[in-house]
C-alpha cells in the first residue's frame, strides 16, 4: 500500500523520523565510537541514516534485521 497511496507512505517516513530523532548524542572524544555513529557501513551512511531505514522497514514490513559483522 505504501507504493499506492502517497500519503500512507508520508505517514511511514514520519514514524521512522520520528523514531530515529534528529541523531546521537556521544563523546567525541571516544574516536571508535565517534567513527562508528558518522559511517557504520561502507555505503557513506550515518548511524541515523541506517536506524531510519530500520525503522521503515519494520514500520512497513513488521520486522526489520541489521546484520553486525
Amino acid at each position: 500500500m505504501a507504493r499506492r497511496s502517497a500519503t500512507h507512505r508520508r505517514i511511514l517516513n514520519d514514524k521512522a523520523d520520528y523514531i530515529s530523532g534528529k541523531g546521537f548524542v556521544f563523546d567525541d572524544q571516544n574516536s571508535k565510537l565517534a567513527e562508528l555513529v558518522k559511517m557504520p557501513n561502507c555505503s557513506g551512511e550515518t548511524l541515523r541514516q541506517l536506524l531510519n531505514k530500520v525503522a521503515f522497514d519494520k514500520c512497513l514490513f513488521g520486522n526489520a534485521f541489521v546484520e553486525v559483522v
